[in-house]
């Protein structure tokens, strides 16, 4: 999975994208996770916290290295088991979405048209993916 070499391999993230942008006549256009603290025995193996100006952070290289677009999952790796527990942080989107250029699509927890408009107005994202019950 991609999120995982976001967290495994950040540097090689950003050398793909630099490199797509530079050799391909299309957008590269970048789907993330929030970053988070591992995983640890302390918590009870539930999913560390995510971390959002590390993720901030972690997008403005995208945007340098050449993403076009950014599409933001309001979980972390770690939560995707866990999705009853950790609803998807339409917050940290919309903190994200204020420090980048490039167009932010929002993504996770939108499995109608009513949260769609909520997401949209709560992150000030440029579009958002929804789940598959709107398809």
């Amino acid at each position: 999975f991609g999120a995982f070499l976001m967290r495994d391999r950040p540097g090689g993230v950003l050398e793909m994208v630099r490199e797509g942008s530079r050799a391909l006549a299309v957008p590269v256009v970048c789907k993330i996770r929030l970053l988070s603290l591992p995983v640890s025995v302390g918590n009870g193996g539930l999913p560390g916290m995510a971390l959002v100006s590390e993720t901030v952070e972690f997008c403005r290289r995208l945007e340098e290295a050449g993403a076009a677009m950014i599409v933001v999952h309001g979980r972390t790796i770690d939560m995707k088991n866990h999705r009853s527990l950790h609803p998807a942080d339409h917050e940290a989107i919309g903190i994200i979405r204020a420090h980048v250029r490039v167009p932010v699509v929002a993504n996770g927890d939108i499995r109608s048209m009513e949260e769609h408009g909520r997401c949209l107005e709560k992150t000030g994202a440029d579009g958002a993916m929804v789940a598959t019950e709107l398809m």
